[in-house]
């Protein structure tokens, strides 16, 4: 196996055939500012299977301190800052999915805020001393904000020199990352070097998985994401109505499948796309399954079994629709349900629902399909 597929820059300039032939510390980190990981994440999860199969040892650092800052990276206004039990909640949501792609047995899994937490103001002006206001503001996400004079809060500055100090800490010797997150590994680097640190990590990044709306980062925040944990028909869906522009590389970073195997014809080859990166998750049983449902829901709207249950019996009836769809998460608020359905996105049971104060009782949605979007569906169950 070649461990440098995928990798799109190494730094500095090594002879990482030759580097790679002893076993190497990986670092990984992710911020669990959000309850679940997306196929973005599976991208560098992925590798980081490649290399814990060829001896190499994972570092996963659980952000639970820097998650309350959020990394400014590719960020146009300061992040909201999460509370500890809000970050705590999303912390046990990721090792389950991280437990699907490494061996928690033969990996490293730290919490940054065993040691981020012990800081003394000391060691944060040495760290602050590492870098200038000059270079943050050199910084693209940075610079546009200060141009376009949007708040820059200074807590913000700090992200890229704690997430530094984490690879001082563990004795990183790689860390892995986007192309985006050049800026933030080489002031790993900066922190090693400064503390005298025995290793001085180096830098291999992987493309950007690009989100569902073919044209941003796959974010949560931007609702373009799609979760690894997703249901299996509803990823189907989901990813066979990616972009055709995005196709290829959702073949070439989510699958180790060769583009020549794949159909010319556009829908086909999204389809096929569709059904390999599910089996990557849930096998291909499920994934011809999913397959095949999701066509029958296309075709003729019929009773699926297998369509993802949301119970409803907690829920006092007769009420809003619109009052559904919060409660139920199908929408983030009454307002955006109700737009969603004067807009004519919502189909029950393929009966396109226009009424944004219809009212409905539980006979009129329990075992019934309820469609948010082209591939967004869900039975009411009690």
């Amino acid at each position: 196996m070649n461990l440098l597929n995928g990798i799109v820059d190494i730094f500095p300039s090594i002879e990482p055939q030759n580097f790679l032939e002893t076993p190497k510390r990986i670092k990984l980190g992710f911020d669990p500012t959000t309850d679940f990981l997306h196929l973005g994440h599976a991208v560098l999860l992925r590798k980081l299977r490649q290399f814990q199969n060829e001896n190499h040892t994972p570092v996963i650092i659980i952000g639970d301190f820097t998650a309350r800052i959020g990394d400014p990276t590719g960020k146009s206004k300061t992040r909201k800052q999460l509370t500890k039990e809000e970050v705590e909640f999303n912390t046990n949501e990721f090792l389950n999915t991280l437990s699907n792609f490494i061996d928690p047995e033969k990996s490293e899994i730290i919490f940054n805020s065993k040691h981020l937490e012990q800081l003394s103001l000391s060691t944060i002006i040495q760290l602050q001393s590492l870098v200038t206001v000059n270079q943050l503001l050199a910084k693209r996400d940075f610079h546009q904000r200060f141009e376009l004079q949007s708040p820059i809060s200074l807590h913000e500055f700090m992200y890229p020199l704690l997430q530094g100090y984490d690879s001082h800490v563990i004795s990183s010797e790689i860390e892995l990352g986007g192309i985006d997150q050049k800026f933030n590994i080489s002031m790993g680097r900066d922190v090693q070097r400064h503390f005298k640190n025995k290793n001085e990590q180096i830098g291999m990044l992987m493309p950007i998985l690009c989100g569902t709306d073919g044209a941003n980062k796959m974010s949560k925040s931007l609702n373009n994401a799609i979760k690894i944990d997703e249901h299996p028909l509803i990823m189907f869906s989901q990813l066979e109505k990616i972009p055709d522009n995005l196709v290829d590389e959702y073949i070439l970073l989510l699958t180790d499948c060769n583009l020549g195997d794949f159909s010319p014809d556009p829908r086909e080859r999204q389809k096929q796309m569709a059904f390999e990166i599910v089996s990557e998750f849930y096998g291909s049983e499920v994934a011809l399954k999913s397959m095949n449902e999701s066509q029958q829901i296309v075709l003729s709207n019929s009773n699926i079994s297998d369509v993802p249950e949301i119970v409803v019996s907690h829920l006092q009836f007769p009420l809003p629709l619109a009052t559904l769809l919060r409660e139920t998460k199908l929408s983030d608020s009454s307002s955006a349900a109700r737009r969603s359905i004067r807009s004519g996105c919502i189909k029950l049971d393929g009966i396109k629902i226009t009424d944004e104060n219809i009212m409905v009782d539980i006979n009129d949605i329990e075992n019934k399909i309820i469609r948010m979007s082209k591939n967004s569906f869900h039975r009411f169950v009690m």
